[in-house]
C-alpha cells in the first residue's frame, strides 16, 4: 500500500468511527500519519509541479528583498541555496518523469520538448548568481532574469501543458507521476543530508 492510500484508508476509517474509544484512536493514527507523510506524498504530479511554482516564486521574492535588508547576508544566501536546489531537482523531476510522458502524446510533444530549453536558462542564471551575494546589484539583476524566465516557464507549463495532461493522462497515472516525483525529491534530499554528515 502506499503511503498515499495508507493516508486517505485512515482518513476513512476517521470518518467511519462511532464510538468514543474508536474516535479518539483513529484520531490518533491520523494524526501520526499526517505528520509522518507530508501533503505532497498524495499530489498528482500536476499538483506538486505547480507547488514547486509557487515555492520558487516565493523565495525569489524573498530575495528579491535582500538590497534593502541589512545583516541578513547568510540568511539570504540560505535562501538562494533554497531556491537553487528547488529548480534543479524540479526540472530534474520534468525531464525524468512529466516531459518524458507528455511526449507520448501528439498534442503534448512539441510543448514538451520546448519547455526543456527553458532549463537551460535557469541553469545558467542559477549559475552566474551562485558568484555573487545576494544585496549586489548584479545580483539583482540577475535574478529579475531568472524571475522572467520562471514566470514565462509557469505561465506555459500551467496554461498550456498541464491542462493537457490532465486531459490525456488517466487521473491514477498522475497520481503514479507524483508519487514518483515526491520519491526522487525524497532520495536527493537524503544523499545531500549523507554528504553533509560526512
Amino acid at each position: 500500500m502506499s503511503r498515499c492510500d495508507a493516508q486517505k484508508r485512515m482518513k476513512i476509517n476517521h470518518e467511519e468511527t462511532k464510538s468514543t474509544k474508536t474516535f479518539f484512536y483513529s484520531f490518533f493514527v491520523f494524526f501520526v500519519s499526517s505528520w509522518l507523510f507530508s501533503e505532497e506524498d498524495c499530489m498528482t504530479a500536476t499538483e506538486l509541479l505547480k507547488n514547486d511554482h509557487q515555492k520558487a516564486v516565493s523565495l525569489i521574492g524573498e530575495l528579491e528583498a535582500a538590497d534593502r535588508q541589512v545583516g541578513t547576508v547568510q540568511t539570504n544566501t540560505d535562501v538562494f541555496n533554497h531556491l537553487n536546489e528547488l529548480l534543479m531537482m524540479h526540472t530534474l523531476i520534468e525531464e525524468e518523469v512529466f516531459y518524458p510522458a507528455m511526449k507520448e502524446f501528439d498534442e503534448s510533444r512539441d510543448l514538451a520538448r520546448s519547455l526543456r530549453k527553458a532549463h537551460k536558462e535557469f541553469e545558467r542564471l542559477l549559475s552566474h548568481l551562485s558568484t555573487m551575494a545576494p544585496n549586489v546589484e548584479e545580483f539583482q539583476r540577475t535574478l529579475a532574469d531568472l524571475r522572467e524566465s520562471v514566470e514565462r516557464h509557469i505561465d506555459e507549463e500551467e496554461n498550456e501543458l498541464m491542462p493537457l495532461a490532465e486531459e490525456l493522462c488517466e487521473p491514477q497515472r498522475l497520481q503514479d507521476m507524483g508519487h514518483r516525483m515526491q520519491e526522487m525529491k525524497y532520495n536527493s534530499r537524503a544523499k545531500v543530508a549523507a554528504i553533509r554528515r560526512r
